[in-house]
Parts: C-alpha cells; structure tokens; sequence
C-alpha cells in the first residue's frame, strides 16, 4: 500500500464489493448506512436549530448529501486527489447549507 494514500473505506468498497443476494451482509450494510444518516441528520437539525443552517432546508436531504460526499471523499483520497481539492470541495458543500 502506498503510505501517502488513505486505505480504503470499508463502508465505500463493501457496498461495491459485496455479494447483491447475500441478505445478511445487504442488511448489516443498510444499518450501518443509516446510523451514519441519521447522526448527520441529527447535527444539521440542531445546527437548523441554532441558526448555523438554514431551517427551510431539508435535514434528511441534506444528511444523504453529506453522506454521498463523505463516501466521495473517500474514493477522491485513495486516488490520489490532492486535500486542497478535497477540501475545496467540502468548502463548497457547507457554504451550500450554513446561513
């Protein structure tokens, strides 16, 4: 493995890799999908909640997005991308969603 690249994320390569028929697998990777969903979900409400993201715009929306990004981030780093580029793009998505 390259030591200046990031291994790769479980929950990035799993979903990819893992059998589509294997019920058990499909189940504990939607769960562990979930939990992360909604922790997001919960930290844009209270956010919403104190004025650092805008109310009108939806939680749960905006928790599959950070998620979607996150996972992207991991494919991004394994490749290679430079953090600047990575970040900028972060940048991007949060100014997108704080007031």
């Amino acid at each position: 493995t390259d030591s200046e690249r990031p291994r790769s994320c479980l929950m990035c390569t799993a979903p990819l890799e893992a059998d589509v028929e294997d019920v058990e697998i499909q189940e504990i990777l939607a769960a562990a999908r979930a939990r992360m969903i909604d922790a997001l979900q919960e930290h844009i409400e209270r956010a919403q909640k104190t004025g650092e993201v805008d109310p009108r715009k939806d939680p749960e929306g905006l928790a599959h997005v950070a998620y979607a990004h996150n996972l992207g981030l991991a494919v991004l780093a394994r490749l290679g991308t430079p953090p600047e580029q990575m970040r900028a793009s972060s940048e991007a998505l949060i100014a997108s969603i704080c007031c």
